[in-house]
């Protein structure tokens, strides 16, 4: 996770070099607690609820500790995603890089997990509907992509002519904790 939080810090840093209307961000992050109220230990799946809704989620084997869980224990979540953009260098290839990066609680505590993820690449804009806010770009591969473009994103997007190449970082990352009911 450290190592995804300092590449995500190291691409912002180089993208805020860029004049304003070269540079856009965007960072949101979801916290939530949710409390287990059933469990299916045999399908190693368990029940929870939290803010009016109900969730059932099943875990892989790696999560060594599920037979820790128990009804009334709270699932603390926490999610943070990051978009940047900006205008690539001339000189930037834009090879695609993706790091990934994941831990576990020890065996014998609640189970918990840390993880995250970085996406650098480079794609090509090829045209922004403002009444729409939908952007499209071309990859790397030759895919077109389409993708709604956030409030925070869109001054960037509309000052993009077809042809310009652009930067994208997108970091995120996930935290879960189970606390003991208390």
């Amino acid at each position: 996770m450290k190592l995804t939080t300092l590449l995500a810090a190291a691409a912002f840093a180089a993208l805020t070099a860029c004049a304003p209307a070269d540079f856009a961000e965007r960072s949101e992050t979801v916290e939530r607690t949710l409390t287990v109220r059933e469990i299916d230990r045999e399908n190693r799946s368990f029940a929870v609820t939290g803010d009016g809704q109900r969730f059932n989620l099943t875990v892989s084997d790696a999560v060594v500790n599920f037979d820790q869980i128990e009804v009334g224990d709270k699932l603390n979540v926490t999610y943070v995603e990051s978009v940047a953009v900006g205008m690539a260098l001339p000189e930037d290839a834009g090879e695609t890089i993706t790091l990934e990066g994941a831990a576990v609680a020890p065996e014998g505590a609640k189970p918990g997990v840390v993880a995250g993820n970085v996406l650098s690449t480079v794609v090509e804009f090829m045209s922004y509907d403002s009444d729409s806010n939908v952007a499209i770009v071309r990859l790397n591969d030759g895919n077109i992509y389409a993708a709604k473009v956030s409030r925070e994103l869109r001054a960037f997007a509309a000052a993009r002519q077809p042809g310009d190449r652009i930067a994208v970082d997108i970091a995120s990352g996930f935290a879960v904790a189970i606390e003991p009911a208390g």
